[in-house]
């Protein structure tokens, strides 16, 4: 019964393949509505295959669903089997029964796998199963068909699987096999025709798109085929074509000649090239057509084949090719530059005329013969391996431009720098094409350009270009430093940028006359920088002259003067001290001995007994005594400011020297003032005169005191600080190194700059008549300079006024010096003293003085006399009072003459200069005993005198 069955279930697969191969046939395998075909046709099949099943037990029948269902979900794919599974299983369910859900998953299971199996065909590309593949696709299916009864239906499911098992795992993979051969065979007859189809709507898509025009004749020369574009060009179809002959489509003559041709293509079997001129609305067309022999299977010519093509645009670019070769070459043979072609291996191919100069050479024909003769890098390179070099980059940029530059040899041994760009030739094998161009004048001006570019832009001068209206075109580094602006901010902009207020319109149009009336303009400009700051250049404007001898621009080299103007000043300001100094110095020495007169006689009378007379006048005395003394201060003032007074450096700590000061301050400057000091812990020593340093700070002090009409703050500061070669460099004679500062600032009315310019100067000042003496400053620049300092003053109109004295700093610890001046008279004299004065009056109040002392007195007012009287009374002289500073023959002069005389003579030199001048130094070491300074007190003149007597 069963093998009954597996005949009528392969009757209806067999008839399925039939009919599955007739719907191929009709559609598409891929399209939709075959698949939706194949998907009701295996649904059904598989409904008549359950119509007449084999019935094991009541509701439990066997039949081919399996086999149909996956063979639907191989060949068919998941489209076909998602439509086919549902069909059978609703019929199964309609049928019902114990076995309905069995049956059901033996539908599943089988287009399951069969779906399986299509995918796995497609990504394997195996569109083509063997039979063993085939027989385990059944096997599989029916394996699991099987296992599927026990575990659905129990009991039941053993008893149909011992009924039905053995014919189902002998027969359904083999109908299975059996079934699946033939739908591949089916399957591959459909790839075969839709292969067919592909091909010849490839082929006549390819022919009726090309843009040549294809035809077929018979050996009669009537057409059996052509392309769309051979009948479009003759304004018909091509299935109207078929069956004529030329004479139905070109003039007689010219058909005449087509039958001629393709007789003779026919005859000899033969190639023919043809090309030919038409004429086209009243243009040329030409037309070139290849006839070849058209053989039939067996090889026989049974006619020709042709293709047409319209040659008329390659005929035109042919003519025009030949016009633009003869323009080439015309250019070539003329071109100013050499051009040439050579082989990569070193031959050259063709030169033109300028490229056989470049090289020294007469004509192209005799370089490239002699060239050619060994090779282009040994006949033309100096260096030979360095083509190799360029040829190795040319290669390896292709059909790029390589631009390099080039040390070549000429004809005459001579070397040519040129520029050279070359390429490898696109399309020819082996061959090189290039320009050359001889750059060795270039080369140089290019140079000296650079080496004036340099220039300008390192020269230490601003150098400036603009044009002929003042807009700036260029300018170097130097002018951007001096002037502040940037580059892109001058370049452009108008040369009134640089414009102060401190000259007027007619400088500005003085200077523009000068230059564009093509003169050069010389002077000094006071400019603004970018921050406001006023500065000086000096500058050199020269304008430009183009080609056609026009102004074209002017150009300004400028050199800023700001500091050597400020130094200058300085050094005026300097040396207008030191010649107030030295006119100081010279009425000092006057004023000295007038006072020495004075001081003499108004002492001895001070000393005289006789009380009578004491109580008349000795008052009126004193006062012309102490008026000496203040006269002798004010010429001490004097000398301080000229550094002619003695000093007495040593040690001294400044901090130690403020607080010392500032109680002596807090009580006689006004209590509205505030007194305000910050001082340095760790302040460094210097070596100074305290009594001159105490003069320094009691008049910055009382000035300060001044200038704030009773009310303000007066700060004293001292810090340490290191003057660096900038400062130096604008301070004349101060040296860079360690300082320590002394600032004295107050919060009074301030200075004006003009004002600033004089407050150093002796008799300079600006309280009202009979409130100073002008002498002030004076002294405190004395003596800051005699102690090789440096003092600046910082001040303007309301915010007060800023002294700063920087004085060199030591290491030293400070030590004080111990003075005690004797004020005892000392004893009597007896000996005999020779004094040597140009001033009478000294001379006589001197020789009263010693006189009632007890010595004998001789006088001399010049050396010649002084001279004369030693010879005569050497032996008798005990010591001469030599006046340093004499008339005709100095006091050093008599000095050397006296020790002649007598080298034991014993010389006590008075002058007005300080003892540690170089005079003074110069008369010690020559070989005087001691210096006293002018006007010197007649009491400690005696104790000099007696020191000197006393020693042997």
């Amino acid at each position: 019964m069963i093998v009954i069955n597996l005949i009528q279930n392969a009757a209806l697969l067999i008839a399925l393949a039939a009919t599955y191969q007739v719907i191929m046939a009709r559609f598409q395998r891929h399209d939709p509505k075959s698949q939706i075909l194949f998907g009701l046709l295996f649904g059904g099949v598989g409904i008549v295959g359950m119509v007449t099943p084999v019935h094991l037990t009541p509701g439990i029948f066997f039949d081919g669903r399996s086999i149909i269902l996956s063979v639907a979900g191989l060949f068919g794919g998941p489209v076909v089997a998602a439509i086919a599974a549902p069909i059978c299983g609703a019929y199964r369910w309609w049928l019902g029964g114990s076995g309905a859900l069995m049956g059901i998953l033996i539908i599943a299971e089988s287009a399951l796998i069969g779906v399986l199996a299509f995918f796995w065909r497609r990504k394997t590309g195996k569109s083509k199963m063997g039979i063993l593949q085939l027989w385990g696709f059944g096997l599989m299916v029916h394996v699991i068909v099987l296992v599927l009864m026990p575990a659905t239906m129990g009991q039941t499911g053993f008893g149909v699987l011992k009924l039905v098992g053995l014919p189902v795992i002998a027969l359904y993979p083999l109908a299975t096999v059996l079934i699946c051969l033939l739908f591949q065979d089916y399957e591959k007859q459909a790839l075969d025709r839709e292969k067919l189809i592909e091909s010849e709507s490839l082929y006549r898509n390819l022919v009726d798109h090309l843009p040549q025009r294809i035809f077929i004749k018979d050996r009669n020369s009537v057409y059996l085929s052509c392309n769309a574009n051979y009948a479009n060009d003759h304004g018909t179809t091509t299935e109207q074509i078929v069956g004529m002959n030329d004479f139905a489509l070109y003039p007689k003559e010219l058909a005449e000649k087509h039958v001629i041709d393709d007789h003779e293509v026919i005859d000899t079997g033969n190639v023919k090239d043809i090309e030919e001129i038409y004429m086209e609305n009243d243009q040329d067309k030409w037309i070139r057509t290849i006839k070849i022999p058209y053989h039939d299977h067996n090889g026989q010519i049974i006619g020709i084949m042709g293709i047409s093509t319209d040659i008329t645009d390659r005929k035109r670019t042919e003519e025009e090719l030949r016009i633009s070769e003869e323009k080439y070459r015309s250019v070539f043979m003329n071109a100013p530059i050499g051009i040439f072609r050579s082989t990569v291996d070193g031959k050259l191919v063709d030169v033109n005329p300028a490229y056989a100069r470049i090289f020294g050479y007469d004509s192209p024909e005799e370089m490239i013969s002699f060239v050619n003769r060994t090779s282009i890098a040994k006949s033309l390179f100096i260096k030979p391996s360095l083509r190799s070099t360029i040829i190795d980059k040319v290669l390896a940029f292709n059909h790029e431009w390589l631009e390099t530059e080039v040390q070549y040899r000429r004809k005459d041994n001579k070397a040519s720098l040129t520029r050279v760009m070359i390429r490898k030739i696109p399309g020819q094998i082996g061959l090189m094409e290039g320009f050359i161009e001889d750059i060795s004048k270039r080369k140089r001006l290019e140079e000296v350009q650079h080496r004036l570019s340099t220039v300008v832009e390192q020269a230490a001068e601003g150098i400036l270009i603009a044009d002929t209206t003042g807009v700036i075109q260029y300018v170097n580094p130097s002018l951007e430093s001096i002037s502040g602006y940037g580059k892109a901010e001058l370049i452009g902009a108008r040369t009134s940028i640089f414009k102060s207020d401190e000259y007027d319109p007619e400088f500005a149009r003085n200077l523009w006359n000068t230059i564009n009336n093509g003169k050069v303009w010389t002077g000094r400009f006071t400019n603004r920088k970018k921050d406001g700051t006023i500065y000086y250049v000096e500058a050199t404007i020269s304008p430009v002259r183009g080609s056609n001898g026009k102004i074209i621009n002017f150009v300004a080299v400028e050199r800023d003067v700001t500091e050597h103007l400020q130094l200058s000043k300085q050094l005026l300001q300097a040396q207008k001290m030191e010649a107030v100094g030295t006119l100081a110095g010279g009425i000092a020495h006057d004023f000295n001995n007038l006072l020495q007169v004075v001081l003499g006689y108004s002492e001895m009378l001070l000393r005289e007994d006789g009380e009578e007379w004491k109580h008349t006048h000795a008052s009126q005395i004193e006062q012309i005594y102490q008026a000496g003394k203040r006269g002798a201060d004010l010429v001490r003032s004097l000398m301080t400011f000229s550094r002619k007074t003695e000093t007495k450096p040593i040690p001294v700590n400044l901090n130690d020297e403020v607080r010392r000061l500032t109680g002596m301050l807090a009580r006689t400057i006004p209590k509205m003032i505030e007194i305000e000091t910050l001082l340095n812990s760790d302040l460094i020593t210097i070596e100074a005169d305290p009594t001159q340093i105490d003069q320094v700070l009691i008049n910055l002090a009382i000035n300060a005191k001044d200038a704030m009409n009773d009310h303000g703050k007066l700060s004293i500061q001292t810090s340490n600080v290191v003057l660096d070669d900038v400062y130096c460099g604008s301070h004349v004679g101060v040296k860079p190194g360690a300082y320590v500062l002394l600032a004295v600032s107050d919060t009074g009315a301030g200075m004006e700059k003009e004002t600033l310019g004089h407050i150093f100067e002796p008799f300079f000042t600006t309280k009202e008549k009979g409130k100073g003496t002008g002498l002030g400053l004076s002294t405190v620049y004395g003596i800051v300079k005699q102690h090789n300092g440096s003092i600046d003053c910082e001040s303007g109109p309301g915010i007060g006024t800023t002294f700063k004295v920087y004085f060199p700093a030591i290491r030293a610890a400070k030590e004080e010096l111990e003075a005690s001046a004797d004020e005892s008279i000392p004893e009597q004299g007896y000996e005999t003293i020779l004094i040597v004065d140009d001033e009478e009056s000294i001379i006589n109040v001197a020789c009263q003085m010693f006189r009632k002392r007890g010595y004998r007195v001789l006088k001399a007012s010049d050396v010649t006399e002084a001279l004369n009287s030693f010879r005569r009374e050497s032996d008798n002289i005990s010591l001469v009072i030599l006046d340093i500073m004499m008339p005709k023959m100095s006091g050093h002069a008599c000095l050397e003459e006296l020790l002649k005389i007598d080298p034991g003579v014993k010389v006590l030199v008075a002058t007005g200069l300080s003892p540690n001048s170089e005079q003074v130094s110069t008369a010690i070491n020559s070989g005087a005993k001691a210096a006293i300074h002018k006007p010197y007190d007649m009491n400690e003149l005696l104790h000099v005198v007696r020191d000197i007597l006393d020693k042997e």
